[in-house]
């Protein structure tokens, strides 16, 4: 857990091995989900994929992106083109260069400057750049920790020229003023501690006159309306106080006086061992990012996000591992630093040895709540689907790998000190963009024999295949073929995650002939990149000959939900296991007496009974709702047959207020749909009814009434399709959505009293 700070300074190096081995609090595992092809209502990261992008020789410790122009700062002697292997075809850089944001090629910028540079950072109008740093010359003129260059020309500005008598770690402008911060005591004679304001026409020292004390300040953000600018790092008091201050603050742009800024109620982080490293800013807030050394007390090492009026807090994600940067996105946060413990967000726990993930994504929205630890309750965003994998460098001392993000349109810069990632060499500087752009090769990544399928005969004519769910850098959702002698007799669809979200998987296999048989499992995810695993045989004997694969033309299952299972809804009564959608376990509950979906806003959570398959449909299944809806709709699902990821499903419709329409289905599709002038109560059951039977066409019809009153004769909608895939045998379901408008949320939706039989 180190700071960019420690790793610059050879007088702390010692302390820097130290942080390097600290560990966190451990707690336990959960989820979340979206990627490159994400479910309704969950924000599309960019891909995995590494695009091909300039490499340095050191470590970059800031970028700037202005129009299609990434400027990259840090202290580094020679760059190079992508795929070039270190020390070959080599362009010599002092500490500063610029490459392509769309194309990944270098730029002929190349000032020399003198020192590392800490920061970069650009006006909004795009035509000044400036950085700012330990260096004393650039371009052979003397040129005191802060600089500007004019761009995109990048003449280096000879009226800009201030002289800062210690250290600049942060820079920020408008196109009038320049903000710095960093270790200093004075600014051209004038004294400024630690953070300052500059003309941007002359350098010369404005008015602004703030005070960070106790340590040196990291980070700056400007307000969009340049009327507030909010400061970071190690200092304890601000202009006198420790709220404002111990690590944040806001201050007035023109005078430096203090302003409100909440969140400093809540996030206190100053002082030796703890700060707010890194401030970002876009037009809907402030991004934070934070670390401490060693771990404890109400200190934070995740991001976090404020609002602009008065620093409320908007949202925080508490994994534990130091991080960075942060770089919003219009609907992602793309984060930078070590986190290896993200358990109390519902996702991986702290491992032995200790897992990083350098890179990650999070919603820009706040849909939730920190679930446990210290941050318990607090708002938090939604972790996303997006793995990239970084190696650590060797540049700082300190055991990292990316230490800046940026963000502009459809592409994702890191940078930092890794020399790998994705196992593929880029030293120092990497693109990522959105799966428009992107070849979008980044697959399964599970391969031959750990991707093989366990086999067992159950009964005569049945093999039971089971696997472990395979896991993909930057989609979720994967689909399975169970493939019985070349011939697939099996599509299914799953979640996972990474190394700790990978479910166990399973199908029934019914009606073998007798004799050997071989199986194997091909999984493709949503861009078509496939992985097939290896083969394994098995002996059936008492088969029926032939073989139809998942039970035949019909099939029935059960279910009372008379058992207490967290995480998942465990096996029915009657047709085996339940298989989730979704890898956000805490979705999944059954308390005794109901299967539970627990859901925020704009969520989807599904479980299927994968190893029942029928042609002939009827499905019963009461559903209700821990409270009427407020602000949006909620939704209960009952599927009658669902072949690979296509299925036909009634759809109970609570509105805001309790009003109940119910919908059949096509995949999302409704095709048809009507009123039913019943009004849904909390914890009040409707009972359903879907009929799915026939082929080409499909007639698929369904009913609803009030629990404990008489089934009424008439269907309440009914309809015919012949869509290509779905006429055949499917499997059943049952789900819930909760629409994005929801306040009240999260929302309860509980199903009872399943069945499955022939019409």
């Amino acid at each position: 857990m180190s700071s960019r700070i420690t790793a610059r300074t050879r007088a702390l190096a010692a302390i820097l091995a130290i942080l390097a081995l600290v560990t966190g609090a451990a707690f336990t595992s959960g989820a979340a989900y979206a990627d490159t092809a994400p479910a309704s209502g969950v924000p599309e990261t960019v891909s995995t994929d590494v695009l091909p992008t300039a490499q340095i020789d050191g470590i970059v410790w800031s970028t700037a992106i202005v129009g299609t122009t990434v400027y990259a700062g840090g202290s580094f002697s020679y760059a190079r083109p992508a795929g070039a292997a270190a020390g070959s075809n080599q362009q010599r850089r002092y500490n500063l260069m610029a490459f392509s944001l769309t194309t990944g090629q270098m730029t002929s910028f190349a000032p020399n400057v003198n020192g590392t540079i800490n920061s970069v950072s650009a006006s909004p109008d795009g035509t000044r750049l400036y950085i700012g740093g330990t260096f004393t010359q650039v371009n052979g003129q003397a040129r005191n920790r802060v600089a500007a260059f004019s761009i995109p020309g990048g003449t280096l500005v000879s009226g800009f020229a201030p002289s800062v008598n210690s250290t600049v770690e942060a820079v920020r402008a408008t196109n009038s003023t320049v903000y710095i911060g960093g270790n200093f005591t004075a600014v051209g004679g004038t004294t400024r501690t630690r953070v300052a304001a500059l003309s941007a026409s002359n350098g010369a020292v404005t008015s602004f006159n703030a005070r960070a004390e106790g340590g040196r300040v990291l980070a700056l953000a400007i307000s969009p309306t340049a009327d507030k600018v909010v400061v970071g790092g190690h200092f304890t008091t601000l202009n006198g106080s420790n709220n404002p201050g111990l690590g944040m603050g806001a201050l007035n742009a023109s005078t430096g006086a203090s302003m409100t800024w909440r969140v400093n109620s809540i996030i206190r982080q100053g002082g030796d061992n703890a700060a707010i490293y890194s401030l970002q800013s876009d037009s809907s807030g402030v991004y934070g990012t934070a670390y401490i050394f060693p771990f404890g007390g109400q200190t934070l090492e995740g991001a976090f996000r404020a609002d602009w009026a008065n620093g409320d807090l908007v949202w925080m994600e508490a994994c534990a591992g130091d991080s960075y940067d942060a770089a919003p996105s219009a609907n992602v946060v793309y984060v930078a630093g070590h986190p290896h413990d993200c358990s109390s967000m519902g996702a991986f726990a702290d491992q032995d040895p200790r897992v990083y993930q350098r890179g990650m994504a999070w919603s820009k929205a706040q849909t939730g709540t920190v679930r446990s630890g210290i941050w318990s309750g607090r708002p938090a965003p939604t972790l996303l689907n997006w793995w990239p994998d970084f190696n650590t460098g060797t540049v700082s001392g300190a055991s990292q790998g990316p230490w800046s993000v940026a963000a502009s349109g459809n592409y994702v810069v890191y940078a930092g000190e890794f020399t790998r990632v994705n196992n593929v060499g880029q030293q120092g500087l990497v693109r990522f963009a959105t799966d428009t752009i992107a070849p979008n090769d980044d697959g399964p990544r599970v391969t031959g024999a750990n991707f093989a399928p366990t086999l067992s005969s159950p009964a005569a004519g049945q093999v039971r295949v089971n696997w472990t769910a395979n896991y993909d850098r930057d989609n979720e959702f994967l689909t399975y073929e169970v493939q019985r002698d070349g011939v697939t007799v099996n599509t299914q669809t799953a979640g996972s995650r990474i190394w700790y979200q990978r479910p166990a998987l399973t199908y029934l296999d019914t009606g073998v002939s007798s004799g050997s048989h071989s199986y194997r499992v091909r999984v493709t995810d949503p861009f078509g990149n496939v992985v097939t695993g290896n083969a394994v045989s098995i002996s059936v004997t008492g088969g029926t000959g032939g073989g139809g694969g998942g039970g035949g033309t019909t099939g029935t299952a059960s279910d009372n939900f008379n058992r207490t299972v967290s995480g998942g809804w465990g096996s029915a009564t009657a047709g085996g296991a339940w298989t989730p959608s979704s890898s956000t376990s805490s979705y999944y509950s059954v308390n005794g007496t109901t299967g539970r979906l627990t859901l925020p806003a704009a969520r989807t959570a599904e479980s299927y009974l994968t190893g029942v398959t029928s042609s002939s449909a009827n499905v019963t299944a009461s559903v209700s709702v821990g409270a009427v809806p407020a602000g949006g709709s909620v939704f209960a699902s009952v599927i009658g047959r669902r072949a690979g990821t296509a299925d036909y499903r009634a759809r109970v419709v609570i509105a805001s207020g309790g009003a109940v329409t119910l919908q059949l289905q096509r995949s999302g599709t409704t095709l048809t749909s009507a009123n039913t002038g019943l009004t849904a109560a909390a914890n009040t059951p409707l009972q359903v009814r879907l009929q799915v039977t026939g082929a080409s066409p499909t007639t698929i019809r369904a009913k609803v009434w009030r629990a404990g009153t008489t089934e009424p004769t008439a269907w309440t909608v009914t309809t015919t399709d012949s869509t290509s895939g779905l006429q055949t045998a499917g499997h059943t379901g049952l789900g819930g959505y909760v629409g994005s408008g929801v306040t009240n949320g999260p929302a309860v939706i509980a199903f009872d009293d399943f069945a499955l039989t022939a019409p």
